[in-house]
């Protein structure tokens, strides 16, 4: 029996009969490259303003990766001029975090960062 996904009807038991085993591995960097992945970034406001210990620690390993990745939970706006209002998916949490945050996870070393969660779509 055939499988199919009724979402886009393409046959699962044939889903990467197309993949470039070959040229997937063959790719590589000349010298090779770092990444760092963290989970879920959940921060309100930039933290390289505050001594937390081994905060520089963390930040040092985070800044020394070419890729640094975290999966940004909260939208950054500044709610002081915000005129919508909240419309969060699930009910209860409507994450906001200030404009400095962007301009800190970039100084913290973070050059990637996920905007696909559930949040994606709260306050409007």
């Amino acid at each position: 029996m055939e499988q199919h996904s009724k979402e886009i009807g393409f046959r699962l038991d044939r889903q990467g009969e197309d993949f470039d085993t070959v040229g997937s591995v063959a790719t590589n960097v000349a010298d090779g490259f770092t990444m760092i992945a963290v989970g879920d970034l959940m921060l309100s406001r930039p933290l390289t303003k505050f001594q937390h210990p081994g905060f520089d620690d963390i930040v040092k390993i985070l800044r020394n990766a070419d890729v640094t990745f975290g999966n940004m939970e909260s939208l950054i706006f500044d709610i002081r001029s915000f005129k919508g209002s909240p419309q969060v998916e699930h009910g209860g949490c409507y994450f906001v975090s200030q404009p400095e945050l962007g301009p800190d996870l970039k100084a913290m070393g973070f050059n990637l960062v996920s905007r696909a969660t559930n949040h994606t779509l709260d306050w409007g």
